[in-house]
């Protein structure tokens, strides 16, 4: 499993990115969580008009999961590994959305997750 990330900034690239059918077989949300928003474009946008009063140029984390080419994860699998991430990365509980795509019979996931908690108004580091 091949597992890469960073926080990033650029939402609407992101958007176009995550959501390009026409370099994909497939793409699903399969997750939106602790935001009001109901697509990807609308979630990137919550995320950084939260993050507007924290002074944050970097406002998200994007991660990307890519099993090895003869793994086939279950949901449950996927669970495991999104929330196994998110707890390393401390970013427990933070407002998250989750993109699969499926490109050459082989499924991946893009994980997105705000940096701010809400609770404090701090970033994640």
């Amino acid at each position: 499993m091949i597992i890469k990330g960073g926080a990033r900034s650029s939402g609407g690239f992101f958007a176009n990115h995550l959501m390009k059918a026409e370099d994909n077989e497939r793409v699903d949300v399969t997750e939106i969580r602790g935001l009001l928003a109901d697509n990807v474009r609308d979630a990137l946008h919550e995320m950084r008009m939260v993050a507007a009063g924290t002074r944050a140029e970097n406002y998200f984390y994007h991660a990307s999961i890519n099993p090895r080419e003869d793994e086939r994860l279950t949901p449950e699998q996927w669970d495991i590994a999104v929330d196994r991430l998110e707890q390393n990365l401390g970013l427990t509980d933070h407002a998250r959305f989750q993109v699969e795509h499926e490109k050459n019979g082989r499924t991946h996931r893009h994980i997105v997750w705000s940096r701010v908690d809400l609770d404090t108004m701090t970033l994640a580091s």
